[in-house]
């Protein structure tokens, strides 16, 4: 979804409606599959497309495909995000939250 370029409006809205909500999902969970419900599943699409925006504004399309190449070799999300970004994923959820926030509240 990221290089299709911006994110259309009802993602947007979608992660704003959540954010006004407080009922963003946890990027643990996010790792998981998908909701079968669809409105879980937009904000799902929404949030994972926020976080790949987030990672690479923040850190760099570099450290993106070094994200990419560590899980090709089979490493645990919390080791992998460590070794690239210096976090784990409650991090990157801590961090990637006051991105969205700022960025997308209604």
């Amino acid at each position: 979804m990221y290089a299709e370029g911006e994110m259309e409006s009802v993602y947007r809205n979608y992660l704003a409606q959540a954010i006004a909500q407080d009922s963003l999902i946890s990027v643990r969970t996010l790792a998981s599959p998908f909701s079968a419900y669809a409105e879980k599943s937009y904000l799902s699409y929404a949030q994972s497309l926020s976080l790949v925006e987030f990672l690479i504004d923040s850190y760099g399309q570099e450290k993106m495909f070094e994200l990419i190449s560590v899980f090709k070799h089979g490493s645990n999300y919390d080791d992998t995000f460590i070794s690239v970004y210096g976090f784990d994923m409650d991090g990157l959820d801590s961090l990637w939250r006051e991105y969205a926030i700022a960025k997308y509240r209604a």
